[in-house]
C-alpha cells in the first residue's frame, strides 16, 4: 500500500507539472509519437534486470505501453540441503524469470542547463512474471554427486507494482535516463513455496517486502 500511495503521488505531481508547462523544446515535438527503449538495473537483492520497451506517446509528456524483460539473481541468499541431497543455485542454475511490464511513461518539459536539455522522468507499472519456477537438486553420496532431480512450483508472487524515477537528458531524437527504482516484488516468494523430500524451503530464504535499485535506460523517438 505504501508503494501504491507513492506511485499515485508521483502521478499527481508530474501531471501538475506538465499542465503548468508553457514553453516547448525539441523533446516536446508532437510528431514523435513512438518511444522505443532499452533498460538495465542493479537491485538491492544483488540481481539484474533488463528490458526492451515500447510506448505510444499520447502527448509529449505521457505515454502508455510496456516492455518484455528478465531478471536474474547474481548471488542467491538461500541454501537448502537434506540427507543425500542439496539444492544447486550456482552458475546457470541461478534463479531468473521473464516478465511483462505494462507501464505509463511520464516526463516533465525540459530545462536548459548549459547545452543540455534535462527533465524529470517517472514510470509506474506492473511486473508480471511467468508463473513457474524450477531449481536443480544434486543427489549425493558423501561428497560425490551421483544424480540430479528437480523441484518446481507455480505458486508464489507473480505480479508486483513498481516505479522508476529519475532524470532524463534529451538529445537529437532520443534520451538517456538514470535514476532509482522501487518495487514490492518478492523474488524469493516462489522458492519459499517449494518442498523436497519433506523439507520445506520456506525457512531457508530471506523474507523481503520490497526491492530497490539504480537503473539506466536509452530511448529513441520516431
Amino acid at each position: 500500500m505504501v508503494i501504491c500511495r507513492f506511485i499515485i503521488g508521483v502521478l499527481v505531481g508530474l501531471s501538475c507539472l506538465t499542465v503548468l508547462a508553457r514553453e516547448k523544446t525539441g523533446v516536446e515535438d508532437d510528431r514523435w509519437n513512438n518511444r522505443f527503449g532499452c533498460f538495465g538495473a542493479l537491485t538491492s537483492e544483488i540481481s539484474t534486470t533488463t528490458e526492451l520497451s515500447f510506448h505510444r506517446m499520447l502527448t509529449p509528456w505521457i505515454g502508455v505501453g510496456g516492455g518484455v524483460g528478465s531478471w536474474k539473481i547474481l548471488m542467491p541468499e538461500g541454501y537448502v540441503s537434506g540427507k543425500g541431497w542439496s539444492m544447486d543455485l550456482t552458475g546457470d542454475n541461478r534463479p531468473f524469470n521473464i516478465f511483462l511490464h505494462p507501464s505509463i511513461v511520464l516526463r516533465t518539459p525540459t530545462v536548459r542547463v548549459g547545452k543540455c536539455n534535462i527533465g524529470l522522468y517517472a514510470e509506474p507499472g506492473f511486473m508480471m512474471n511467468v508463473p513457474y519456477q524450477r531449481v536443480e537438486v544434486e543427489l549425493t553420496e558423501g561428497w560425490r554427486v551421483v544424480d540430479y532431480d528437480y523441484v518446481s512450483t507455480t505458486r508464489g508472487q507473480w505480479c508486483a507494482t513498481d516505479a522508476r524515477l529519475g532524470l532524463y537528458l534529451f538529445f537529437l531524437r532520443g534520451d538517456i535516463t538514470v535514476g532509482y527504482m522501487i518495487s514490492n516484488q518478492d523474488i524469493y516468494s516462489p522458492f519459499r513455496e517449494m518442498v523436497y523430500r519433506g523439507v520445506k524451503f520456506r525457512d531457508y530464504f530471506p523474507a523481503r517486502s520490497s526491492i530497490q535499485g539504480i537503473f539506466a535506460s536509452l530511448s529513441c523517438y520516431f
